[in-house]
């Protein structure tokens, strides 16, 4: 028998919006990347709302984390053009 699903209420989880405030500062992507994890989960288990805060936060979180990857690598290039 499986659960019975859990009810929709009209509140907004706090993670979500704490983690997309995180995500978009840039500096603090990645804890926001975290945040936002436990957030869908938290939502999925509570049946809050803010999933799309929480969805939003981990894409840009991880466009924060892929262009960090880029600069550094293009960087990384750079330097080793040089010796």
């Amino acid at each position: 028998m499986s659960p019975a699903p859990a009810r929709r209420t009209n509140k907004t989880n706090v993670t979500a919006i704490v983690a997309l405030i995180l995500s978009v500062i840039g500096l603090t992507f990645l804890i926001g990347i975290v945040c936002g994890h436990v957030a869908r989960a938290q939502i999925r288990r509570t049946g809050e709302q803010g999933a799309s805060f929480a969805v939003a936060a981990l894409w840009v979180g991880y466009l924060y984390l892929a262009a960090g990857i880029l600069v550094l690598g293009g960087y990384l290039y750079i330097v080793g053009k040089g010796s």
